[in-house]
């Protein structure tokens, strides 16, 4: 004996209503949203991660270098040199623009002065951050960085954590 008035028929979870359409964009999103948090906090994990014993140091690259007749040839050893190290540690990096500011604020008054490339040694034109077991270890790797075939000076320091 059943009872007719008793059982409905399926209705569909979503449907191609407004509300519906609505409702299926906000799950892609949450979805979504919840995939890109997730792998950011595994990436943020492996430089500085609760689990990673290892020391990072920032190997700061001066623009004093003398570039071969070939740049290309220059950015093509960098960027083996990075690959190297990324297979065996944590390791990144990146060339900084030529165009930068200088801040000061004695006083009350900011003080804003454009710094320029050219010529400059003292500035930075880029760095490498990597894992080393201690401060010999990146200094050994340090010292394996193209720029200094180049002449150039580099600058290691060990990222406080």
């Amino acid at each position: 004996m059943k009872d007719q008035t008793l059982l409905s028929a399926p209705r569909p979870l979503l449907t191609g209503s407004v509300p519906g359409v609505f409702t299926a964009l906000l799950l892609a999103a949450a979805l979504f949203a919840a995939g890109f948090l997730s792998g950011k906090t595994q990436d943020a994990t492996q430089v500085a991660g609760p689990g990673s014993e290892k020391p990072v140091f920032a190997l700061l690259v001066h623009n004093d270098d003398i570039p071969p007749e070939e740049p290309s040839r220059q950015f093509k050893e960098y960027s083996a040199w990075v690959r190297g190290l990324k297979t065996a540690r944590f390791a990144d990096g990146e060339a900084l623009h030529g165009k930068a500011w200088m801040l000061r604020q004695p006083g009350d008054s900011l003080q804003i002065n454009p710094v320029l490339l050219n010529g400059n040694t003292d500035a930075i034109s880029g760095y490498f951050v990597f894992e080393a077991a201690d401060a010999d270890e990146a200094i050994h790797i340090a010292g394996t960085c193209p720029h200094l075939k180049y002449s150039g000076t580099l600058e290691l320091r060990e990222i406080y954590r």
